[in-house]
C-alpha cells in the first residue's frame, strides 16, 4: 500500500480514537505522538509504529502512575475495589490483543502494522484516561 495512503489510514484512527474518547482535552502524549508522526523520518510504516510503540510506554507510564495516586486516597474496601478492577482489565487487555492480533495478524498489509499498535496503544491510553477521571473526582470531592 501507498505511504499516502498508510499515512491517511493512520490519521484517521487518529482522530476516531480522539472522539472515542470520555475526555476531549489533547493530552500531552496525543501531542508527541502527533509530533513524531509528523517528522519525515517516520513517515514509514516502520516509523509509525514505533511512534505509536513509543506513545503506548508513555500511556502505561501515566496509567502506572494515576494508579499508584489513586491507591493512595482510597479507604481499604475501595483500594481493593481498583486492586481487583485492575485485575479484571489486565485480563481484559490481554484478551483484547489476542483478538487484535488474531484480526489484524492475518491481513496482507503493512498498513495493519500500524492498526494494530495504534489499537494495542488505545487501549491503554483509554484505561489510563478513566483512572485519571476517577482520581480528578476523588481531588475534587475533597
Amino acid at each position: 500500500m501507498k505511504l499516502k495512503t498508510c499515512l491517511v489510514l493512520f490519521a484517521l484512527l487518529l482522530t476516531g480514537a480522539g472522539f472515542a474518547q470520555t475526555k476531549s482535552k489533547e493530552d500531552k502524549i496525543d501531542s508527541e505522538l502527533q509530533q513524531c508522526l509528523d517528522k519525515k523520518e517516520n513517515q514509514s510504516t516502520a516509523g509509525m509504529v514505533d511512534c505509536a510503540y513509543k506513545a503506548l510506554n508513555k500511556w502505561n507510564a501515566k496509567l502506572n502512575t494515576t494508579y499508584k495516586s489513586l491507591l493512595a486516597k482510597l479507604d481499604s474496601t475501595a483500594k481493593n475495589s481498583l486492586i481487583e478492577a485492575q485485575r479484571q482489565w489486565i485480563k481484559f487487555k490481554e484478551k483484547e490483543i489476542d483478538l487484535i492480533d488474531a484480526t489484524y495478524g492475518s491481513a496482507h498489509g503493512t498498513m495493519w502494522r500500524i492498526v494494530r499498535a495504534q489499537k494495542v496503544m488505545d487501549i491503554t491510553k483509554q484505561r489510563a484516561m478513566e483512572l485519571e477521571d476517577l482520581l480528578e473526582t476523588l481531588k475534587q470531592m475533597q
